[in-house]
């Protein structure tokens, strides 16, 4: 039987360092973020919803969503977000199940699915157990405002558009303190997953 992890953390608190360790350790990881970008190819009903919520200006000339303009929409206004949320997570539920049955079908013993807005989504009924990976939030502003060159401003309206991390570690079956090194980071990780493989024995 297939265990279903969701992975999760909130922007710049280190949820991609996460999700390249199971890579790196050959367990099979669903994105989210790669589904989302599969739903609104050229073509798709999820790209012809967005265009029909927020006109065709969101449309780069060759046809493509312009992500940039839509990212400086939502991330400002945070009704419009939720609205853009609700318009894709049917295609994206759908498409993530699909993968998800189809791994279970291999019988992999564990599938992560990295999920950015686990909680926003309410995917983590989806899942199993859910991993959140945690910074303070002076760490999350700090990283987020050299990651992306972002002003304190931006920064914050970014952050401030999901919900808080430590509400979601509240929520979390097992918590990841991202604070320090990858390799801190990644030792901690290695912890659970060692201990997740006697399970299986």
């Amino acid at each position: 039987m297939t265990f279903f992890l969701g992975l999760t953390g909130s922007i710049a608190t280190g949820k991609s360092t996460a999700s390249r360790f199971f890579q790196m350790h050959n367990i099979p990881v669903i994105d989210a973020d790669l589904v989302a970008r599969e739903v609104v190819i050229p073509g798709t009903d999820g790209l012809q919803a967005i265009v029909n919520f927020f006109g065709p200006d969101i449309l780069l000339p060759n046809g493509e969503l312009n992500r940039e303009q839509l990212g400086n929409i939502i991330f400002s206004d945070k009704e419009k977000k939720e609205q853009l949320n609700e318009l894709l997570s049917q295609f994206i539920y759908k498409k993530m199940i699909e993968q998800m049955t189809e791994l279970a079908n291999k019988n992999e013993p564990l599938v992560v699915v990295d999920i950015p807005l686990l909680y926003e989504g309410s995917y983590d009924k989806m899942v199993d157990a859910v991993m959140v990976i945690y910074t303070s939030k002076e760490t999350q502003l700090e990283r987020l405002m050299q990651r992306n060159n972002l002003s304190q401003v931006d920064a914050l309206n970014r952050i401030h558009s999901q919900w808080s991390i430590d509400k979601k570690v509240e929520l979390a079956d097992y918590v990841i303190d991202n604070n320090d090194t990858i390799v801190a980071t990644n030792h901690q990780l290695l912890g659970w997953l060692e201990k997740f493989k006697e399970t299986l024995i």
